[in-house]
């Protein structure tokens, strides 16, 4: 088991080595996280209102997958560290949502920042346990986040069939409170048209 999760680890941090888990700026980017493959989707995040009451500023982990039956972790789609403030409060990427089979489920996964960690640190803990977190996260009363994320906040994390997100028109709406902090935030999904 422990071999599997160190083996797991070392992928990780060799696909995120291109990204070195550093902070993006809130400019749009158009790079894929694996392939080199053109981009066919738009996601867009809006902070509509920052959890961090006092500095205005929240540092968030965005995380999209597409969920495959084998093998048993999700394959990674778009792996961000966002910073939101009052000034720069929407951020949209463009990346490729490939190969998505009848009602395939996407898994997103909006993460408060408020340790030290970063995106490398904590992308494998949640892509490995995503399954425990979704179970975790629908029961009040768990305090089985903690145990894999410290002192970050799992704002959301969602399973969705692609095929009901499109019925949605692609709108994921995130809201909720955490600490006395309220924060809402809406990510949309949207085709890529070709011109």
């Amino acid at each position: 088991m422990h071999f599997k999760f160190y083996i797991y680890l070392l992928v990780a941090s060799t696909l995120l080595s291109c990204s070195g888990g550093k902070k993006v700026s809130n400019k749009p980017s158009s790079t894929n996280y694996v392939t080199n493959l053109q981009p066919n989707y738009s996601v867009s995040i809006m902070a509509n209102n920052l959890s961090e009451s006092f500095t205005k500023n929240d540092e968030v982990l965005f995380l999209m997958y597409r969920e495959d039956p084998s093998p048993a972790t999700p394959y990674p789609i778009l792996l961000k560290t966002i910073l939101f403030s009052t000034e720069n409060n929407k951020i949209k990427y463009n990346c490729n949502i490939e190969n998505i089979v009848g009602n395939q489920r996407l898994i997103m996964v909006l993460i408060e920042l408020d340790s030290k960690k970063n995106l490398a640190q904590i992308e494998p803990i949640v892509r490995i346990n995503y399954k425990t977190l979704i179970n975790a996260f629908n029961n009040p009363k768990s305090n089985e986040i903690e145990t894999f994320l410290g002192d970050d906040d799992l704002l959301s994390i969602k399973a969705i069939g692609f095929k009901d997100l499109m019925k949605l028109d692609g709108v994921i709406n995130v809201k909720g409170t955490k600490l006395m902090d309220a924060y809402d935030y809406s990510i949309k999904i949207q085709k890529i048209l070709n011109n």
